[in-house]
């Protein structure tokens, strides 16, 4: 997590259950508090980029992100340690930034997540976004109390400026991001702090032609964050490049997937593959077996 740490692409791969997304998600909260101990009140950034393939699973960890967010707030409001950091931020100190086509207020498939603060108070309050103004703006509210401050953990937009430390969008989100003025005023407006991870979940499922288009829109993240042009056209170096990390609960083959989609020699992966060892691998408990039977056909009669 160090300037001079290893810059090296990371594969994590395990079982669903295992805490997968936790092997990511910990060391960005973790990255995003010691940020907030340094920095003054002008010094933050996005500090991640996680990127899925589909909107469902977008949803589903903004969902979870949300959910540690909220835990994580409370703790640091708490701490003696860690309380110098509400003298100069507000409380939007873990906030994500959702960007795909699906972040809709209403229609057939609104968008929904879980309440942090209801779930914390065993109620079943939602998430959901509503319009305001006339420009088609999206504000996150509570469904069950609108006392309860959400849009602390959630921007529903990477269209517009504002303080957030995680992006959570889809491959074709960032790809447009990479080449709209969107992108550079909501994701590298500050070249100081630049994203330290960019994580692909799920990266089974990059092959063939959505491999390719995936693997090039890797290379074009690292050439892109490698110098940072601001609005003079003066050129940064970026003294803490980016660590890409690949995740799957499926894939047998983690470095020949992470080389490919990375573009780092395989040598360099093999040594960065983080996975559950054999002994935590092995079933606990007890194993149960089902036998199904499909129930006879039957006859029906019906009466008009």
């Amino acid at each position: 997590l160090l300037a001079d740490g290893n810059p090296d692409p990371v594969m994590i791969t395990a079982g669903t259950g295992f805490g997968k997304t936790e092997a990511f998600l910990f060391p960005i909260l973790f990255y995003s508090t010691i940020n907030l101990l340094r920095q003054s009140h002008n010094g933050y950034g996005v500090e991640a980029l996680l990127v899925y393939p589909r909107i469902d699973l977008c949803n589903n960890q903004l969902e979870r992100y949300v959910e540690y967010a909220y835990h994580l707030q409370e703790s640091v409001k708490a701490s003696a340690a860690t309380e110098q950091i509400l003298n100069y931020t507000d409380d939007k100190m873990f906030r994500a930034a959702l960007g795909h086509s699906g972040a809709n207020a209403d229609g057939p498939d609104p968008f929904k997540i879980t309440c942090p603060i209801c779930d914390h108070e065993h109620q079943d309050g939602e998430i959901r976004l509503r319009n305001i103004g006339q420009y088609g703006d999206k504000e996150p509210f509570c469904t069950l109390n609108d006392e309860h401050k959400v849009d602390r953990f959630l921007f529903p937009s990477l269209k517009k400026r504002a303080r957030f430390n995680v992006s959570i969008s889809t491959i074709d989100t960032m790809h447009n991001r990479l080449k709209d003025l969107y992108g550079r005023e909501s994701l590298w407006k500050n070249p100081k702090y630049l994203p330290r991870f960019i994580v692909l979940d799920e990266i089974h499922i990059y092959e063939g032609q959505a491999g390719s288009h995936v693997s090039n829109l890797a290379r074009r993240l690292k050439v892109y964050l490698k110098n940072i042009k601001d609005r003079n056209g003066n050129v940064t170096e970026n003294k803490t490049p980016p660590i890409f990390v690949g995740a799957s609960a499926t894939v047998g083959n983690p470095a020949e997937v992470g080389s490919a989609i990375f573009g780092v020699p395989r040598r360099k992966i093999e040594e960065r593959v983080l996975k559950p060892s054999d002994e935590e691998s092995e079933p606990l408990g007890r194993e149960y077996c089902y036998l199904l039977k499909t129930p006879p056909v039957r006859e029906t009669e019906v009466n008009n």
